[in-house]
């Protein structure tokens, strides 16, 4: 008869702990980043044991009053789970002392424990260390945009190049049919790219291809890993199962050492393109203010009449020079000497002012 050992069958078991405060809040968000991370390293979900605190405040009750808490301390101190997952280190705890106790608990019976957050520094095996960490889990505005920007890489809720279909985890991105071929046409370009001018090129004429798009955004486009169907974390990129990618993981990261080796000189000519003057000029014709036009990268932008003046244009670079030559007429005309001389008038009007509330204040402490 074979003999099966239940203990046994539990101990090499991963938990993963997932909990929200208000029913406004939505838990599928924790969890579908833990099934990333377990999707990502090929853990056995028949191995994983979920467990959810779903409206459970940590500021209003304490860790022995949230039912699935209690319940992974109980399988924890059974030896029947060795590794956790779970999203912030502020949804075990948010009060400083009962962090500490969990993570005491946690090494008593040597648990691994796996923050899934991208802003979470890996669990430390000092307690020193972890328990500095516990302080900041009580910083509420620090770990509020943290899920934020989490949420915000994995369910946009609105993406250039994207349709967003279904709602909460049952949400799917899939690619625009109507652009989907020119925005993949576009990152293919740019990873085969050698040289700042065939850079310089490829944004331009994506810039009309897309719609005329802003050169900073066809920029965020390219350092974007959601196009390659991932989200970057702490420990690198995790698939996004729920997002059908435009452009290859590979082909994204060799984009990223494009962009890294021209960086400077994108910044540059991208400045140079976009930079405003010192004042807005005026129309000479209808004396309103004139509108600025980001020009081709590596080029002056330029002001244009808003009354569509044809022949009224003016870039940039000429005129901030012609402002820098009259202000450098207008100090070299001031006649320094003159300057002097008032200036010393006033200061000697301003020290007379102040011996006379002097004597004023002395003679009525004389008398009181």
């Amino acid at each position: 008869m074979l003999y099966i050992d239940k203990e046994k069958i539990y101990e090499d078991f991963i938990a993963v702990y997932s909990r929200v405060s208000t029913a406004q809040q939505d838990i599928q968000k924790q969890i579908q980043t833990a099934k990333a991370y377990i999707h990502n390293h090929k853990i056995d979900e028949d191995k994983v044991i979920w467990l959810e605190d779903d409206g459970y405040s940590a500021n209003k009750l304490t860790t022995k009053e949230i039912p699935k808490l209690q319940e992974l301390l109980m399988l924890i101190k059974q030896g029947k789970v060795k590794t956790i997952i779970v999203y912030h280190r502020d949804r075990l705890a948010r009060n400083f002392y009962e962090y500490v106790a969990l993570v005491k608990v946690f090494y008593k019976h040597g648990v691994k424990v796996i923050f899934t957050a991208s802003n979470q520094p890996p669990f430390s095996k000092k307690l020193a260390i972890e328990a500095l960490y516990g302080m900041f889990a009580q910083s509420d505005g620090m770990n509020i945009s943290s899920r934020r920007n989490d949420t915000n890489k994995q369910f946009p809720s609105n993406i250039f190049g994207y349709q967003r279909i279904g709602k909460k985890k049952d949400v799917k991105y899939i690619p625009n049919p109507k652009i989907e071929n020119s925005l993949r046409s576009f990152f293919y370009e740019v990873m085969r790219i050698k040289s700042t001018e065939d850079l310089f090129q490829v944004i331009m004429k994506y810039k009309k291809v897309l719609n005329n798009k802003q050169y900073h955004n066809l920029l965020k486009y390219l350092s974007n890993p959601f196009y390659a169907g991932h989200m970057e974390t702490i420990y690198g990129f995790e698939k996004l199962n729920h997002v059908t990618p435009i452009v290859s993981l590979e082909g994204f990261q060799d984009i990223q050492e494009v962009l890294k080796n021209l960086n400077d000189d994108l910044v540059a000519a991208m400045t140079e393109a976009t930079k405003h003057s010192i004042v807005t000029p005026c129309c000479s014709i209808c004396q309103q203010s004139m509108t600025f036009r980001t020009a081709e990268l590596g080029e002056s932008g330029y002001y244009i009449c808003q009354k569509k003046h044809k022949k009224v244009k003016i870039e940039v670079t000429q005129l901030n020079a012609l402002i820098s030559e009259h202000l450098n007429q207008v100090i070299n005309g001031i006649e320094i000497a003159k300057v002097e001389a008032e200036v010393v008038a006033y200061l000697n009007k301003l020290k007379g002012n102040n011996d006379s509330k002097l004597i004023s204040y002395n003679r009525k402490l004389a008398d009181s």
